[in-house]
């Protein structure tokens, strides 16, 4: 009740009703303030991503390579949907994320593969390997993230010839295509 000391030092004089409903007035309009600003926050993210996938390499994914774009997070009630890339290359099913921070342009990979039990000692083995390769080795998909340099059909070879790297160290640890049929 921190919020009725505002009212001790006032000359003048609140009624108890007076008392409870200005804070909770207050409440309610800082509440709906927070709630704009988050969802004008992801509102412009949401804007920025998907003016981000007309340019280039991205553009490049589709007409290329026939990626698609898609939604993550459609059926999430919590968060924001994301506009994505999702396409086929070498029988893995890939999604790519635009990632801009700062000044740094970035484009990140998820390779979706199969769940496959590892012992422990192969585990450790797989993640050294990965993350001398800058590959985040999860559960069900793989990740690796690329800095785009500049905006060429070379740069574009590179990404290309960068992600072909990435799905064969994926089948150098014998991990399969995820069944998207059955999960």
């Amino acid at each position: 009740m921190w919020f009725l000391l505002f009212f001790v030092d006032s000359p003048k004089t609140y009624s108890p009703l007076e008392k409870i409903f200005i804070p909770l007035t207050i409440g309610l309009y800082v509440g709906i303030i927070v709630l704009i600003l988050a969802f004008l926050s992801g509102y412009y993210s949401f804007y920025r991503k998907k003016k981000i996938l007309k340019n280039y390499p991205y553009s490049e994914f589709e007409y290329k390579l026939g990626f698609q774009k898609d939604f993550l997070g459609k059926n999430n009630t919590w968060r924001f949907t994301e506009e994505i890339l999702t396409g086929r290359y070498e029988g893995f099913q890939v999604q790519i994320h635009p990632i801009n921070e700062t000044d740094k342009k970035r484009i990140g990979f998820t390779v979706l593969t199969d769940v496959k039990e590892l012992d422990d000692q192969t585990y450790k083995q797989t993640f050294k390997s990965f993350e001398k390769e800058d590959i985040y080795f999860g559960l069900g998909s793989s990740s690796k993230v690329l800095e785009i340099k500049k905006a060429d059909g070379e740069n574009f070879d590179q990404i290309i010839t960068e992600l072909t790297i990435f799905i064969q160290a994926l089948k150098a640890v014998d991990l399969k295509p995820r069944d998207l049929k059955n999960g």
